[in-house]
This record gives C-alpha cells, structure tokens and sequence, in this order.
C-alpha cells in the first residue's frame, strides 16, 4: 500500500504587505483594495496546479517576512501584515448581496485551506533583515495528518 504524500506549498511574493502601525494605517477602502491585491496574487501563484485536490483541514504555516530594518518588528505588527495573505489561502465563496447582479458575487480564493481558525492552522511568524527595496514575504504551508490511535 502505498503512503499518501503530504501537501507542501512553498510562495515567494516579492510585496511587502503594510505593517499595522500608527505611519501605516489607512482607510478602510484603501485597506481593502490591498487586500484584494494580495487576494489575486495569491490565488495566482497558487492557480490549478498548486491547489491541493481537497482544501486540508489541518496545516501548518510559516509566515516570513524579509524586509529592511535594524529591529525585528513588534509580534502583533509582523503577525496583521500577513492577514490579507491567510485569507487568501482559504475556501472560495459566495457573498450574498441584494444590490448586486444575480444577488451577490463570488470572491475567488487559493481553496487550500478550509479556514484559518486555529483549529485548522498553526502558525509561525519570522523576521529576516533584508537590503532596502529587496524586501519580500514567503508563505510554507504543510498538511498535518492526524494520527488515528489504535482502538
């Protein structure tokens, strides 16, 4: 009987996601239209090829980013500029709007994760200094399997 090989997926996204500080807060709008940018990007890279067969209902993630600086950034800070490339991971759908055409839209995702809950994901975040202007995150997902005890 052969083993199933465990889902790894490895992204290089040269884009530095803002980071939650008080330089770079914005308006909701311009918030959200990052966040879209990040969405499609992310979908992108990943497209058909790259898409586990089924969503994985556990993972693990490991979230770097690289970027200049003396000092790593503050946790919370490193964690929120990774939030729009998560969602992004998740399961497609449909949201329900009455002004709409057809009574809403579908919001395209990557469907490798069935959710972001800490249920479903682990996650890790780190910091490397990087040159000025050469800054970028990477995402490393893996499947976790859980082990069935023997009864």
């Amino acid at each position: 009987m052969s083993e199933r090989k465990l889902y790894h997926l490895d992204l290089k996204i040269d884009y530095l996601p803002s980071m939650n500080t008080a330089a770079t807060r914005r308006h909701h709008m311009a918030a959200g239209k990052a966040a879209k940018q990040m969405r499609m990007v992310v979908v992108g890279m990943v497209g058909s090829e790259r898409r586990p067969k089924e969503p994985l209902r556990r993972a693990r993630i490991r979230c770097e980013r690289h970027s200049f600086g003396v000092r790593e950034p503050e946790s919370e800070n490193l964690q929120m500029s990774f939030k729009a490339a998560i969602d992004a991971l998740t399961m497609s759908y449909f949201k329900k709007d009455k002004r709409a055409p057809g009574g809403g839209w579908w919001i395209q995702r990557a469907d490798v994760l069935i959710d972001d809950t800490p249920e479903v994901l682990e996650r890790d975040y780190k910091w490397f200094p990087a040159p000025k202007k050469q800054g970028f995150i990477r995402l490393v997902v893996d499947e976790i399997v859980e082990e069935e005890s023997e009864g």
